[in-house]
């Protein structure tokens, strides 16, 4: 479980960071409140992903001490169906992600056992499996899946965000607690056999980051922490440690009580962002619709 960084220093470390930039001011409206999650299992959630094989749908999970599963839900919020890792625990589950293969019709969910809140665990975990196809109510078991096991090339430290380059499969990781937080980069293929080091690309003048959602087919890069949503557009021959150094925009963004987890919705007409349960209230979907 993760814990909120005091409101009044991030204000600070932001102010002195990047400014946000112009060009995706006014793209995106502000929150609509889609549902709450309907399911009370569901009540910690730390990662959200647009599904492929289930258009429409949302694949989500629970952080630290959840089950080692994985929920699809509506747009609404309303639970489908759920998929368990066999033989897996879910020590500190913080992100999802669902991207699909260029050299197949195939889409793979990448799940990720990062979390690290006191900077203790050497060696951090990503799951990797075809996405299965959900119907209601089902419970499936998944017992084919990819261990990638990875540490950090500057040592352990809390990460929360990663997401996929469906173009090369590369896995990009930011770490958490850092005033600069650190982009580390997983190149494909991963290795599946041994402990492989992912090299820093990039320091960014931001905090906190919990979530982070990339999609293809725009090359749009969302992150975010407990206060913002910030936002880059990628250009197609572009690399990602080039379009780390332009000026971030934020986007709209109301802060939850404990949200980290944010994804585009499969047809990209806006963002999700999903927050735990906090006194007493369900967690709640809220989608920002382009503009």
């Amino acid at each position: 479980m993760s814990h909120r960084f005091p409101i009044f220093i991030i204000a600070i470390l932001l102010l002195s960071a990047c400014q946000s930039g112009q060009g995706q001011k006014g793209a995106f409206s502000v929150a609509e409140e889609k549902g709450k999650i309907n399911k009370k299992f569901i009540n910690e959630a730390s990662g959200i992903d647009a599904s492929i094989i289930n258009p429409g749908f949302l694949w989500t999970h629970n952080d630290s001490g959840g089950k080692a599963e994985i929920y699809l839900i509506d747009s609404l919020g309303q639970y489908v169906g759920k998929a368990t890792l066999s033989g897996v625990k879910n020590r500190d589950w913080e992100e999802i992600a669902v991207a699909q293969h260029p050299d197949s019709t195939r889409a793979f969910v990448y799940v990720g056992e990062i979390g690290d809140n006191r900077g203790v665990y050497a060696t951090k975990f990503i799951y990797r499996f075809a996405e299965p196809t959900i119907n209601q109510k089902d419970e499936l078991i998944i017992t084919q899946f990819d261990t990638i096991a990875f540490v950090l090339e500057d040592g352990p430290r809390d990460t929360e965000a990663f997401f996929v380059d469906d173009a090369t499969q590369n896995i990009y990781v930011f770490s958490k607690r850092e005033p600069n937080i650190n982009v580390y980069v997983l190149p494909y293929p991963q290795s599946t056999q041994s402990v492989q080091t992912a090299n820093k690309i990039a320091t960014l003048p931001l905090t906190q980051i919990v979530a982070a959602d990339y999609r293809a087919a725009s090359g749009e890069l969302l992150i975010k922490n407990y206060e913002s949503v910030y936002y880059w557009k990628k250009q197609t021959t572009e690399s990602w440690d080039s379009l780390f150094t332009k000026t971030v925009t934020k986007l709209p963004y109301v802060p939850e009580p404990q949200g980290e987890a944010i994804c585009f919705s499969f047809d990209g007409k806006g963002y999700y962002t999903l927050t735990e349960e906090a006194k007493g209230e369900k967690p709640a979907l809220l989608f920002y619709k382009r503009n």
